[in-house]
């Protein structure tokens, strides 16, 4: 009797986590800023949000909140006057809070921010996926991150000159979610139009 008791409670308990564990959908609330941490307004944000999955087409939103199936994904932030701000988004939460910081444009004609294009030498196959920050040093310009394809290439737009430590990020995919590991820094400096880095691994 006891025995089938327990056996019961075993199935109970295991219907019981089924909804966590097949859980597939977030709610991803998203808050834009300005360089000083001032809010926007809603509705004042143009938020474009692209599956990483192949064939996927691009959403477009102009609610602060949206749902998104568990994956990675690259959201694009949009305002008049304003950088788009581009960078990966990991959605592996019931509920998740993003902050997007947007940096005001530059003046017509004005040369004091630059295009980067990078490569990662050679390209790794990480467990999961792989991405590059840009972390600015003593300025107010924002940190900068974008998803290293399987080519191992990367970019970052409209980045103010000054010194900026550049990093590879390595994501793993664990039972709590995707773990991050630093598996590359330098200290690099941006002063060109266009400008293109390399990040170089041991072999």
């Amino acid at each position: 009797m006891l025995r089938a008791i327990a056996s019961a409670a075993s199935v109970v308990g295991f219907f019981h986590l089924l909804p966590v564990a097949f859980c597939a959908t977030s709610s991803v609330s998203i808050l834009f800023q300005d360089q000083l941490g001032n809010p926007f307004p809603p509705g004042f944000v143009k938020l474009t949000v692209t599956s990483d999955s192949a064939g996927s087409s691009p959403l477009q939103f102009r609610g602060h909140t949206v749902d998104l199936p568990y994956g990675t994904y690259t959201v694009s932030a949009w305002s008049p006057g304003f950088i788009t701000r581009k960078q990966p988004l990991v959605v592996w939460q019931e509920a998740m809070t993003v902050r997007i910081s947007l940096l005001v444009g530059a003046p017509h004609g004005s040369k004091s921010r630059s295009e980067i294009g990078g490569v990662v030498v050679p390209a790794v196959q990480s467990p999961d996926f792989m991405t590059t920050r840009l972390v600015p040093l003593a300025h107010a310009a924002f940190i900068q991150e974008d998803a290293v394809t399987s080519e191992g290439r990367f970019s970052f737009g409209e980045v103010e000159h000054g010194e900026y430590l550049l990093m590879l990020v390595s994501w793993t995919k664990t039972a709590d979610g995707h773990q991050p590991t630093v598996v590359y820094t330098n200290q690099t400096t941006v002063s060109h139009d266009r400008q293109d880095l390399s990040i170089e691994l041991p072999r």
